[in-house]
């Protein structure tokens, strides 16, 4: 079963969970820090998800365009697909209670293939070169 933790508990086990979150925004553009992340979860902005040790999801909460959405901006697991569809249930029942008109999964191509069986269409991308 996936997991909020309060502030405390993410407190405690930050030590633990950094490291893999910081492998997960390896993949990323760089826009977002752990340290930020872990910042915006102790805060009102974001939110820290867990299962077992090694599975763990970060969200937020953002305005786009006057829409209210919770944004997945990385997730890391070993077995992330096995548990998918509990997760996006989770968090698509979260965003609904907390007002969100939708959420968005931030990442690689390979999300798009993962998520599409659940209604997730890609609705851009991001093109990046290191000058």
């Amino acid at each position: 079963m996936i997991r909020l933790l309060s502030g405390p508990e993410l407190a405690d086990k930050w030590h633990k969970l950094r490291p893999l979150i910081d492998q997960a925004l390896e993949h990323g553009g760089g826009a977002v820090t752990s340290h930020g992340l872990f910042l915006q979860c102790l805060g009102a902005v974001g939110q820290c998800w867990i299962r077992h040790e090694g599975e763990v999801c970060i969200t937020r909460f953002e305005e786009i365009e006057g829409k209210r959405q919770l944004s997945v901006i990385a997730c890391t697991s070993p077995g992330l697909l096995e548990f998918l569809p509990e997760c996006m249930n989770i968090f698509e029942d979260f965003a609904r209670f907390n007002d969100c008109k939708r959420t968005v999964v931030y990442g690689r191509k390979g999300w798009a293939r993962a998520l599409k069986e659940y209604g997730y269409r890609e609705t851009f991308i991001t093109l990046t070169k290191e000058v």
